[in-house]
């Protein structure tokens, strides 16, 4: 059973011409001040600016939409894009051709969707026992990717945020995720009446809570994360750049685009944004399958973007040697179904090398996937959430994939706040284990990244790297492709059982040691390379906290400034009056907006400068969000009323 949320960019219906068709497209100006200015009358928007020019030509076409694509940006390239909406397909081109100086390109996206990742097997394969311990689930996709091991070293942090960029509503109410969340910007069914056949009204409490769901307190589930933070926002590009601009670390994708698999040209614009702040992407590779994909291999965006980590699903229930469910396909005997380490949730029992696979049923596999992780037979959290202690069933998809990897890199980031974004993904390969080499995914070698995630390995890897006495361990892998750098391991570096070939590059660099062991193979071919090195100058934190050598990326006209970007709010926690003392990179009148973790605004303020002062003195104790957003800024710091 499929089901498939999709929303449409740029689809509203409007009174007196919604039989019409309505075509949307981004388009860049020379500068965001440049922007025509409109008012609306009735659904439609005529221009009210001064140019004649541009004043009889905007009266030959139905506007609909002119505004900001991406307001959360702090580029000046990405605020000069705007997304336009019309009636009138010609006005794509002609506003190029009428106006080649302040319109500097376009491109259409009226057929461009956002689809939830998430292909449900709902009933359909038996259930397991609702109850292990106090929880309502047995957390086996915990254990196989080693998260009790990983919580030796840290549950994570509140002040490491995991940011959910989700299409469907989140239900912070839940005891699981209420006290550690906030929306910054709602999906379209956040408020939508809870029906837990509606996958809009579980999706995003299911992935939410696979990543950070509150551990310790009795109740529920709990996630990857226990500890961390959660900002949530709408599903799309701009909700990307508020979230990395909001303060999170990793950003968990379950969505893609969907227009023919072909996403905006802008979508590499921003997603850099977002890795230019260090900012880690990690999104669902696609549950359509590539063996079966029409035009041939599947490439879902935006996992399959540079910057982003794109993750697999992966059964992670029954050994081979477990009873598991049967099935006969044809004349090739029985089938196993959801096997511990394969790709595919179909394999031949008795598997020699031939017959099929189930190749059909196995979610996108491709060249740019980098990471496997549990993502057959979930438990569908939000569920049993919506019907308040209610039905247990499990999904699959690569929705519940990702939040297992976005989970692990808020407890890597929780270890080290230093770790740059590439980094992470490194770690996390370096540490994974190799699935291509056991019987059964042969067909998916080269299309599964680097093999199985390990939450556990991957947080001790990023403990013994950041420790003045530690000793980081590769071992166990074969990598033949794959670009690796590590230059922040602050004292020795251990690689054993482990090969690097073929086009693989290595690089390397450790504070005090790095010793290889036997049964380790450095033998790259003509297109790769294995450069170790010994710095007895390696940090790793330096100045505001990032690794030696980290500069933010910037384009030739990016002018945000890079001094003092921390404002301060104190005392920390008052008692409802504090003082804030904005950042230097805010410029200009500022507003202040107050939400308590329920996501309800509980004050609001604007045309403020430097610093003041905001008196709130009515709030019941707790924990409230201040949202501060100007031109070129925004920014969001947590207090404590007592």
């Amino acid at each position: 059973m499929r089901s498939i949320l999709i929303i449409i960019f740029g689809l509203f219906c409007i009174a007196g011409y919604s039989q019409n068709k309505i075509y949307s497209f981004y388009v860049q100006l020379s500068h965001y001040s440049e922007a025509p200015k409109f008012k609306s009358e009735g659904n439609l928007l005529i221009y009210k600016g001064t140019n004649l020019e541009e004043k009889s030509f905007f009266s030959n076409y139905k506007v609909i939409e002119f505004s900001q694509a991406f307001p959360s940006s702090r580029r000046e390239d990405n605020l000069s894009i705007f997304q336009v909406s019309s009636y009138n397909k010609s006005l794509i081109s002609d506003i190029i051709k009428s106006f080649p100086n302040l319109y500097l390109w376009a491109e259409d996206i009226t057929d461009l969707t956002i689809e939830s990742v998430s292909e449900v097997y709902t009933n359909d394969y038996g259930s397991s026992s609702p109850y292990a311990n106090n929880g309502v689930a047995h957390l086996s996709n915990l254990d196989y990717i080693g998260a009790p091991f990983a919580w030796f070293y840290t549950k994570g942090s509140n002040d490491v945020l995991i940011g959910i960029s989700e299409v469907g509503k989140v239900n912070i109410n839940d005891d699981d995720l209420k006290d550690k969340s906030v929306i910054l910007t709602p999906s379209p069914y956040q408020n939508y009446p809870y029906d837990y056949n509606d996958i809009n009204t579980t999706h995003g409490t299911t992935v939410t809570g696979i990543a950070a769901a509150q551990g310790d307190n009795n109740y529920g589930i709990t996630g990857v994360c226990p500890d961390c933070g959660v900002l949530i926002t709408k599903a799309g590009l701009d909700g990307l750049l508020e979230l990395a601009y909001a303060g999170a670390k990793v950003i968990n994708v379950s969505w893609i685009f969907s227009a023919a698999n072909q996403a905006p040209q802008t979508s590499n614009s921003i997603i850099n944004e977002v890795h230019n702040k260090n900012v880690v992407i990690v999104a669902g590779a696609g549950n359509y399958n590539s063996y079966t994909y029409p035009g041939g291999v599947c490439y879902a965006v935006p996992a399959s973007y540079d910057h982003v980590i794109s993750v697999l699903s992966v059964n992670h229930k029954n050994d081979w040697s477990e009873e598991v469910e049967y099935w006969d396909w044809n004349n090739y005997g029985e089938i196993s179904r959801f096997v511990k380490d394969m790709i595919s949730p179909n394999v031949v029992t008795d598997y020699q090398g031939n017959g099929p696979l189930g190749l059909e049923y196995a979610h996108t596999t491709n060249d740019l996937v980098d990471i496997c992780a549990p993502g057959y037979r979930i438990f569908r959290y939000g569920i049993w959430v919506e019907e308040n202690v209610g039905e247990y069933q499990e999904a699959g998809g690569t929705s519940a994939a990702a939040p297992h990897v976005a989970g692990t890199v808020g407890l890597m980031f929780s270890i080290n706040e230093c770790l740059l974004a590439d980094e992470v993904e490194d770690i996390l390969q370096l540490t994974s284990m190799n699935l291509e080499s056991i019987q059964g995914n042969e067909p998916f070698a080269g299309e599964s990244g680097s093999g199985k995630l390990e939450t556990g390995d991957a947080v001790e890897f990023t403990y013994e790297m950041k420790s003045d006495t530690g000793n980081a361990l590769i071992d166990g892998q074969d990598f033949y492709r794959f670009d690796f750098n590590l230059a922040h391991i602050n004292n020795k570096l251990t690689i054993s059982n482990q090969t690097f070939r073929d086009k693989c590059t290595a690089d390397f660099t450790a504070k005090n040691e790095i010793e290889v062991l036997t049964n380790t193979d450095l033998k790259p071919n003509a297109d790769g390379y294995v450069d170790l090195k010994i710095d007895s100058a390696v940090q790793v934190c330096v100045g505001s906290g990032r690794p030696a050598g980290f500069a933010e990326k910037s384009s030739s006209i990016d002018k945000v400034s890079a001094t003092n970007t921390k404002t301060k709010l104190y005392p920390n926690p008052n008692n409802g009056t504090f003082e804030i003392s904005l950042a230097g990179d805010a410029t200009g009148n500022v507003s202040i907006e107050v939400y308590d973790l329920y996501g309800k605004r509980v004050f609001a303020d604007k045309g403020k400068l430097g610093n003041f002062t905001v008196a709130i003195p009515d709030l019941a104790s707790g924990m409230y969000i201040v949202k501060l957003s100007g031109n070129n800024y925004l920014e969001t710091i947590k207090f404590i009323k007592q």
